[in-house]
C-alpha cells in the first residue's frame, strides 16, 4: 500500500496558491453509511479553463496510457506495461459503512487518501486475490459501469448504499515516477501559476509561461509529464504534505520529486 503522505517556488509562486476550505456535501447524516469525510470537496475544483490552460505544462490523457513501476521509470526504454483496473464488487445495506475516505477537490480526479481498518472496503481487501486491494491514491473512475465527474459518482454510492444492493466500483492504482528538477537552467522558479498544497500531496492548478517544470515536461516521455491531473507526493524520496514539499523546495536548486499520474 502506498505510505506516501499527500518547489521550488520563488517567493512569487508560493503568494499565488488557492485553497479553500473542504465543507460537507450534503447533509452530514445521510452519509453516515458511506463515511461523512467521503463527500469532503473543496469550492473550487479544477475547471475546464483551468485544465486548458495547464495543457501545455503537460496534462495527462484519463485514456488509456502506459504505466510504469517506480523502478522502471529509471530507464525510458524499458516496455511499457498498462495499468489493470481493480473491480471492487461488494453487496450494501442501509447499515453498512464503505470504510474509505475519498478525495474529491477535482472535478475529474477522485482518488482514495484513507482505507479504515473497518469497512466494506477493507473486508474487500482481506478476500480478494492479490494485486486486487483497494489502497491510498487510487482513483475511482467507475460505479456500476458509469463514468461520471467526481461528485456524480459519489451521489451513486451513497443512493446504493442508502437503498442497499449491488455495488461495483473500478479504481486505477497511479502510476509513479520521479522528476528530476533543475532550477539552475534559466528556470529560476518552478512556474507554477496556482497550486493546492493543504492535502497529503502538491497539485498543480495552473502553470506560467516558463518554469522549471514546464522544463522537465518538453523532454519528458508521455507517461513522465508532470500536469493538472498529477499529484506530487514526496520530495527527494522523503514521502511530505503538499505545504512540506513547497517550504523545502524554496531552498533546493536540485530536487527529485515523486510524482502520480493516472491513465
Amino acid at each position: 500500500m502506498w505510505n506516501c503522505s499527500s518547489v521550488c517556488c520563488s517567493g512569487d509562486d508560493r503568494n499565488k496558491e488557492t485553497v479553500t476550505a473542504d465543507p460537507t456535501y450534503g447533509d452530514k447524516s445521510v452519509l453516515d453509511g458511506i463515511d461523512a469525510s467521503l463527500a469532503a470537496v473543496d469550492s473550487e475544483p479544477f475547471s475546464a479553463q483551468q485544465r486548458a490552460q495547464a495543457k501545455a505544462g503537460g496534462a495527462s490523457s484519463e485514456d488509456a496510457e502506459p504505466s510504469f513501476s517506480q523502478e522502471e521509470t529509471q530507464d525510458k526504454k524499458l516496455e511499457v506495461v498498462p495499468a489493470a483496473p481493480i473491480n471492487l464488487q461488494v453487496n450494501c445495506s442501509p447499515e453498512s459503512k464503505l470504510g474509505v475516505t475519498m478525495d474529491m477537490s477535482d472535478e475529474d480526479l477522485c482518488i482514495v487518501s484513507v482505507v479504515k481498518p473497518e469497512g466494506l472496503v477493507q473486508a474487500w481487501n482481506m478476500s480478494c486475490a492479490k494485486g486486487q486491494d483497494i489502497q491510498v491514491f487510487h482513483r475511482l473512475t467507475r460505479v456500476n459501469g458509469v463514468k461520471a465527474k467526481t461528485k456524480e459518482m459519489v451521489k451513486m454510492i451513497l443512493s446504493l448504499m442508502s437503498s442497499g444492493g449491488f455495488l461495483h466500483m473500478e479504481f486505477t492504482p497511479p502510476s509513479p515516477f520521479v522528476a528530476k528538477i533543475n532550477r539552475n537552467n534559466g528556470f529560476w522558479s518552478l512556474g507554477l501559476e496556482s497550486y493546492m498544497a493543504k492535502r497529503q500531496y502538491l497539485a498543480i492548478k495552473g502553470f506560467q509561461d516558463q518554469g522549471a517544470l514546464l522544463d522537465w515536461n518538453r523532454t519528458a516521455n508521455d507517461h513522465e509529464r508532470i500536469g493538472i491531473l498529477s499529484r506530487i507526493i514526496a520530495l527527494n524520496g522523503t514521502p511530505l504534505s503538499g505545504e512540506e514539499i513547497l517550504e523545502r523546495m524554496a531552498n533546493l536548486d536540485d530536487m527529485e520529486l515523486t510524482v502520480l499520474n493516472w491513465h
